[in-house]
């Protein structure tokens, strides 16, 4: 892992990417893609790479000012709170109304719910947390591990447990803090017992074996990965900082999305389904390796990701156009800072200090922020054409602006529009537009993943 944050998305295919083991969504169980070390006749695996949100199930942050070393009590010996310390928080629960980098809320339950409960927390996972001493713990909160919930609707493994990781990068420096890049994955799991080992702190160093088919480790519990069943709605609330200019990247679909303050920064909410997306997997020869995947020195018994546009278009030649597997996700992420000043404009700010979302199901984006273009916002995608099954993908794409900011950027004041060119149109293609409150919404629904699809919303 990275020595002092989390690597920002880059990373998330080492730890949550999964593909199903069956076409039938509802009784199949998510599994790790084949293990390079299972493999025969000198050959490697290459698959596709989720890339939108931090696998980093604990806390951990390291004391720059000090060579470094882990620093597990801010404020305390060899851990002054007037040092440089960053790293990464994974948010606990949120205990009072004043409380901060917290987890509000979580609700996970059965789509068209007329009064849906609030999911039940069991326990936060047994792993690394950073604790503050009683003399900083005024202004800086500690941080914690991935937290279970209990939801009110039962996953495709038959239980109703849910693995909620909220991780974000922090910063703290003269004894105030600074938090950005945040990501949000809900996961579920069932719990099995075994040789497991969880993550640990000893003599200065992280101890950390993690296991891709694992959403979480304990020593001797993994939280074996699920998959969503149909039907399902999330909805997570997050206390974060104030921001001015984020926008957010999702894994769902008929997304929702609510800012309000708290203290001095944001409650985020967040909402929508479960989207599957597709995965692809190829056991090649190292000698030969497919320029066009992108892969550099593979040997026998790696495991190689690709993720661009254009190494889908790759795979897809060579698969026959269909995908070796689906896995359900639900997730979202800002993409903050320079990405999006320089895609989006950079003097139109928003009213509630989060510019957007956009999400989807598609293998892979150009960027999760749409670029402004023409007086338009665009973004690519990729897919192949079929399913495991054999029978024709229908992507989607949802799109949230502020209202402030679409008028800034678009001129938009009562509504945006998604367009698709032809190419990308499959049977039963629809767009949608709507206006909520200060959001501007719309979607496109059946998409087609035959080639690369532009997308425009303007």
């Amino acid at each position: 892992m990275s020595k002092n944050k989390f690597v920002k998305y880059a990373s998330f295919a080492a730890a949550l990417l999964f593909a199903m083991t069956a076409a039938t969504p509802a009784n199949a169980k998510a599994w790790t893609p084949t293990s390079g070390q299972t493999l025969t006749d000198g050959k490697y695996m290459a698959n596709t790479a989720e890339d939108t949100a931090s696998s980093q199930t604990y806390s951990l942050v390291y004391n720059e000012s000090r060579n470094d070393a882990i620093c597990q009590t801010i404020g305390e010996g060899s851990c002054s709170a007037t040092d440089t310390i960053s790293g990464t928080y994974v948010l606990g629960v949120c205990t009072s109304a004043a409380d901060s980098l917290c987890i509000d809320q979580v609700t996970i339950f059965a789509q068209g719910a007329s009064t849906p409960a609030p999911a039940s927390v069991i326990r936060q996972i047994k792993a690394p947390v950073v604790n503050v001493a009683s003399t900083s713990a005024a202004t800086i909160p500690n941080g914690g591990a991935t937290t279970l919930y209990r939801g009110s609707v039962n996953h495709a493994g038959g239980a109703a447990t849910y693995a909620v990781t909220a991780a974000v990068n922090v910063n703290f420096k003269g004894g105030k803090l600074t938090a950005d890049d945040y990501s949000v994955a809900v996961t579920p799991y069932n719990e099995v017992r075994g040789g497991f080992v969880g993550p640990a702190i000893s003599a200065g160093q992280i101890n950390d074996y993690s296991q891709p088919e694992c959403a979480f480790l304990e020593d001797g519990i993994c939280g074996e990965v699920e998959n969503f069943s149909a039907n399902t709605r999330v909805s997570v609330s997050v206390r974060l900082p104030r921001t001015a200019y984020s926008f957010l990247g999702g894994r769902m679909t008929n997304a929702d999305l609510a800012v309000a303050k708290a203290g001095t920064g944001l409650k985020v909410t967040v909402s929508g389904n479960p989207v599957s997306v597709q995965q692809l997997e190829l056991a090649l020869d190292p000698a030969n390796t497919p320029a066009g995947l992108g892969i550099r020195k593979p040997a026998a018994k790696q495991t190689k990701h690709f993720s661009s546009l254009a190494a889908i278009n790759t795979a897809r030649a060579i698969l026959g156009n269909k995908a070796s597997g689906t896995r359900t996700f639900w997730q979202f992420s800002n993409w903050d800072g320079g990405l999006v000043a320089n895609s989006l404009s950079s003097t139109c700010a928003s009213t509630s200090g989060i510019r957007g979302l956009f999400a989807t199901d598609a293998i892979v984006t150009d960027g999760f922020v749409p670029a402004r273009s023409g007086g338009s916002m665009k973004v690519n995608l990729n897919g192949v054409l079929n399913n495991p099954d054999g029978k024709a993908d229908a992507g989607s794409v949802d799109v949230i602006f502020d209202a402030g900011f679409a008028k800034c950027a678009l001129g938009k004041t009562s509504g945006v529009t998604v367009t698709v060119g032809a190419s990308g149109k499959g049977a039963g293609f629809a767009t949608s537009s709507s206006k909520s409150g200060s959001w501007l919404k719309a979607s496109a629904k059946n998409i087609k993943y035959s080639s690369i699809v532009a997308v425009s919303v303007k």
